[in-house]
């Protein structure tokens, strides 16, 4: 479980009914996440997040952004570029489900799988001017 998916839903707990010994129990989401409190879901005004680790000038052809939706956003956003990964909460399992790129981000900025080269990125730059 992703910070991300705390962070906004809530963490991740077990429960189970205590006057029914044969109870399985089920995961819930707590209320205290910034999305998820509990007076129950807030910001509906804000549709998604995005999230991009790591993100440089030299990583842009390998890192992938993670659009993590509001599950009751005003406006829900459908379409996406289809270089973003989508996290999607399941609100009757409390899981978040992830939807793969149909891209990967090299295909999409047409630049090469090896960007910026098999060189030590920005050679001969003198930090000194």
């Amino acid at each position: 479980m992703t910070s991300w998916c705390r962070a906004l839903y809530g963490d991740l707990a077990y429960t189970f009914l205590f006057d029914d010994a044969d109870s399985a129990g089920k995961m819930v989401r707590q209320p205290n996440g910034s999305w998820f409190t509990p007076d129950g879901w807030r910001y509906a005004n804000v549709s998604a997040v995005m999230a991009v680790p790591d993100l440089m000038p030299w990583t842009v052809t390998r890192t992938v952004p993670t659009l993590w939706h509001h599950p009751f956003a005003d406006f829900a956003v459908d379409a996406i570029a289809p270089i973003v990964r989508r996290a999607i909460p399941n609100l009757e399992t409390s899981e978040v489900e992830f939807v793969a790129p149909s891209l990967d981000p090299a295909t999409f900025f047409d630049l090469p799988t090896d960007w910026p080269g098999p060189e030590p990125p920005f050679t001969g730059w003198d930090d000194t001017n």
